[in-house]
């Protein structure tokens, strides 16, 4: 299995997740917490959960990016967060409009907007 492929619900992350920084336990319970409906694996060096096979949210120098789309209220709210920025991987200048980057120390948070992610894909 290569790194960029999806894992089966619950198991270890596998791969070399080189990127992902502080909050990684916590992004292991938050990825246990919503298995079998998404799939952990990792892109980009970064460990990621995958909701019918289309990555919605990523774990990057203890950021969770999550997909909310920026016309969302979840978007706003995360937004409003202490730290929280757009989302860009490995701090590039390619910014993911439609994606929020929240900090390891609101991880409590994490899994609210994980579900108002996969609420906005229904």
């Amino acid at each position: 299995m290569s790194r960029d492929e999806e894992q089966q619900p619950g198991a270890p992350l596998r791969g070399p997740a080189r990127f992902a920084g502080a909050g990684l336990d916590d992004f292991d319970d938050l990825a246990d917490h919503f298995a079998p409906e998404l799939r952990r694996g990792v892109m980009m060096g970064r460990p990621m959960l995958a909701l019918e096979g289309r990555m919605l949210a990523c774990l990057d120098s203890g950021m969770l990016g999550v997909r909310l789309g920026r016309e969302s209220s979840a978007f706003a709210e995360a937004m409003e967060l202490p730290g929280a920025t757009l989302f860009a991987p490995g701090k590039g200048p390619k910014q993911f409009r439609d994606w929020a980057a929240i900090p390891a120390e609101h991880s409590s948070e994490w899994a609210y907007f994980v579900a108002a992610a996969i609420e906005a894909r229904r």
